[in-house]
């Protein structure tokens, strides 16, 4: 009978560890959620603060656009790099009307996260943010294998002893940490978190941008959800 009650513990266990690993996987490597999903996935709260949160980031575009999306990033997140490259393409289309806040969150799961986002800060420095985490997005698989210096070259870093000894540096940029704290009291637990002029999303809303945009332009709900307001 003990043997029998030990193999179903085990069990349980095996079960709940595959649960979790496959709640992961799900969020890093599975494509982005298609249209015609169900509205609860698709819900959008507010959140309290918002301008406060946006301080806490790298503008991308026009800072006076009057559409904000606010992206709790990780530059060697695979969904995180999809949704910044449809990102782009709506923001091509709407022009000045739309700015992208870059906030940093570095996964503890993602070996070089951290070491990314220090090295998008040394762009930063050198009015190179924007590009920058362009071509890691877009040389993802390189990460790890190709030098941050590379990657700054490609962005049109000129500079690039000054970059590679920020780069290398082991003083820790404090705008990361900020990040970390600031979606750590948000209750972030994956990226990318989206947050459109104080509306926060479920999921990332990849097919339905435009029609957010066009939303929040005319003070509309994004999605045609109750507000609901939450802090950090």
């Amino acid at each position: 009978m003990a043997h029998r009650l030990e193999q179903l513990a085990t069990t349980a266990v095996t079960i709940s560890a595959m649960c979790v690993a496959a709640a992961v996987v799900h969020r890093e490597f599975i494509s982005p959620p298609q249209s015609g999903m169900r509205t609860d996935i698709l819900a959008a709260s507010r959140v309290a603060g918002f301008s406060d949160l946006t301080r806490a980031g790298i503008t991308i575009g026009d800072s006076a656009a009057p559409i904000k999306v606010l992206v709790f990033s990780d530059l060697e997140c695979p969904v995180c790099r999809r949704f910044h490259q449809r990102l782009m393409e709506e923001e091509a289309r709407f022009g000045k009307e739309v700015a992208v806040v870059f906030v940093h969150f570095p996964l503890a799961m993602h070996r070089f996260a951290r070491q990314a986002a220090q090295a998008a800060e040394c762009a930063e420095r050198q009015g190179r943010f924007g590009e920058f985490v362009n071509q890691v997005y877009e040389n993802q698989d390189s990460i790890g294998l190709k030098s941050w210096n590379r990657f700054a070259h490609d962005a049109g870093i000129d500079d690039t002893i000054s970059f590679g000894r920020c780069a290398s540096s082991r003083v820790p940029d404090p705008r990361i940490q900020r990040g970390v704290d600031i979606g750590t009291k948000l209750h972030v637990e994956g990226t990318p978190t989206v947050i459109i002029n104080g509306w926060r999303f479920n999921n990332p809303p990849f097919d339905s941008l435009a029609s957010v945009f066009r939303n929040v332009i005319r003070g509309q709900p994004p999605l045609g959800t109750a507000a609901h307001v939450s802090g950090y």
